[in-house]
């Protein structure tokens, strides 16, 4: 390398770098700016369902799940859904309908809790 190219490598090398910084709110060199009028929101998307309609769908799922499940027969069996919890109420006639009445519900309570008042006769 020739000295001369060793004196600018190293000139340029000891020089500073700057960097162009952004402008703040309230200089005098902004440019003008004109303003969008608001945007008009845009209504929820077909997918979502409101909550109470998933919550009714869920009662009438599982009502139709104990209604046809023939370990169930015999058995007496509300449901009732909200937000958070899967409430059983009714009689079933053994311990085993009462298990299988449980299970069939959970398969529901992936974001709701069961809540069990279940009775055997």
């Amino acid at each position: 390398m020739t000295p001369l190219r060793a004196c600018w490598l190293l000139l340029l090398l000891s020089a500073p770098l700057t960097f162009p910084q952004p402008m703040q709110a309230g200089s005098q060199n902004q440019p003008a700016t004109t303003t969008a009028p608001p945007q008009q929101s845009q209504p929820s998307s077909p997918q979502r369902e409101d909550k109470p309609d998933i919550n009714r769908n869920i009662e009438s799922n599982l009502r139709d799940i104990f209604g046809g499940d023939p370990a169930l027969s015999g058995a007496q069996i509300d449901v009732k859904v909200d937000d958070s919890a899967i409430t059983l109420t009714g009689s079933v006639q053994s311990e085993g309908q009462h298990r299988r009445a449980v299970q069939l519900a959970s398969q529901y309570g992936q974001y709701r809790q069961i809540v069990d008042k279940l009775a055997t006769k």
